[in-house]
């Protein structure tokens, strides 16, 4: 299995540059007003981002708030996928999350799966239903970028460490489905 593993985190990563690629292509043809330099959406969400960073290097990090993420949303995708949850746990370093079964997408979720951009997301779309939200499209994409930008530097930091989700998939495999 860790062969076949190796073997598609090897087929992942020409994939996973033309993602990249991909997004910054997109991001580059965003459509500009004339006269604009840059687009206000691309202000607010790159604004949520650059206040996230600031924050993350200038104050101490909100390490539980990411540990609680981190745990969450393996529970939720292993319930998704029909596990039940046996044990959660969470304290200022680490936490933990027991499951009657899990698989690589359980393992892997907190990686690339923004539990509180997604929130955020959900919550906007939700109240969008009923209240006109149009004046505040700014606000939210500098929420959206605020969390995604909080959920990608915990990321890297933690696949920076030893992560056991990660060595159990394999490394390749994990990186390549990651990206």
């Amino acid at each position: 299995m860790r062969s076949l593993r190796f073997l598609l985190g090897l087929i992942f990563l020409p994939f996973s540059l033309a993602a990249i690629q991909t997004t910054l292509s997109l991001v580059a043809s965003l459509p500009y007003p004339e006269g604009v330099i840059v687009p206000p959406s691309a202000l607010a969400l790159g604004g949520g981002c650059l206040v996230w960073v600031i924050v993350y290097l200038c104050l101490p990090p909100p390490t539980r708030a990411y540990i609680f993420a981190h745990e969450l949303t393996h529970a939720l995708w292993g319930a998704l996928l029909g596990s039940d949850i046996l044990d959660f746990k969470i304290s200022r370093q680490q936490g933990s999350v027991t499951l009657s079964h899990t698989n690589v997408l359980v393992l892997l979720a907190p990686y690339f799966f923004p539990l509180y951009t997604l929130m955020v997301i959900a919550v906007y779309g939700g109240l969008s239903l009923v209240f006109n939200l149009d004046p505040f499209v700014s606000a939210w994409l500098f929420l959206v970028g605020l969390t995604w930008g909080f959920h990608f530097t915990f990321t890297v930091r933690s696949l920076l460490q030893h992560q056991s989700d990660l060595h159990d998939c394999g490394l390749v495999f994990s990186y390549g489905f990651i990206i």
